[in-house]
């Protein structure tokens, strides 16, 4: 793991109402940021159930975090898990609770990659030079 996949930030959110799913699914997530920080990426999780689905993923979403997790009853059954991304092509996929970690700093990857050519695309419209300058006055 390099510096740059280090330093990237992934939330964990997942939401069971009845108690026998809580346990099953806590134990599910606890094994899930364990495999995650093995591999380089750092795990927030989020738990609050009296914070509703939506302010939680525009908390995180303000907040800057890439990544979103999101795992529920049905996912442990599945074993599986929901993607999130903030920004990019992709919308949510659902991925294998075996293939979190490897889809996950590949996902990071992406994110860092369609960030930092969107900046450097929006660098070189933004700067003007020589005639092209609105500002030119014929000077060199």
């Amino acid at each position: 793991m390099n510096k740059k996949e280090e330093s990237l930030g992934v939330l964990f959110y997942f939401s069971v109402t009845p108690d026998d799913d809580r346990a099953r699914v806590a134990d599910a997530v606890a094994a899930l940021a364990d495999a995650l920080r093995r591999a380089g990426v750092r795990v927030q999780t989020h738990d609050r159930d009296h914070v509703r689905p939506g302010a939680k993923y525009f908390e995180w979403e303000r907040a800057g975090v890439p990544l979103r997790f999101e795992i529920g009853p049905r996912d442990v059954d599945d074993d599986s898990c929901v993607f999130a991304y903030r920004v990019g092509d992709d919308d949510k996929i659902t991925v294998s609770l075996d293939d979190t970690a490897a889809e996950a700093v590949a996902g990071l990857e992406r994110t860092q990659s369609h960030l930092y050519d969107a900046a450097k695309e929006r660098l070189e419209r933004g700067v003007t030079t020589g005639a092209a300058c609105p500002l030119h006055l014929g000077y060199r």
